[in-house]
């Protein structure tokens, strides 16, 4: 049966390596407070923009070209036939037994 020494951590090590976590905390908490600066809680800057440009186009009141219904090429359109019913049994007694 093979001998085996353990080593404990020293002190210093657990506090090198705390002091590490908080900054990295630190850290992480400075960028969501820049975060939440950055996207909420800076004043928007509101640019003026003039009707009739070509970011802001002047839209046309949408008209209805009504002669394209008597189109003669839209009455030669049929409708779909309507499909037969299904006249036979549907389903089985019990459909987990195989064929």
């Amino acid at each position: 049966m093979p001998i085996t020494i353990t080593q404990e951590k020293s002190p210093l090590f657990a506090r090198r390596k705390q002091k590490y976590l908080m900054a990295i905390f630190g850290l992480v908490i400075v960028l969501i407070i820049l975060l939440l600066w950055w996207g909420f809680l800076r004043e928007e800057v509101q640019i003026p923009i003039s009707k009739g440009t070509a970011a802001y186009p002047a839209f046309k009141k949408p008209e209805i070209n009504w002669q394209l219904l008597e189109d003669p090429k839209l009455q030669n359109l049929s409708l779909f036939e309507e499909a037969p019913s299904y006249e036979d049994e549907i389903g089985r007694e019990n459909p987990f037994v195989p064929y």
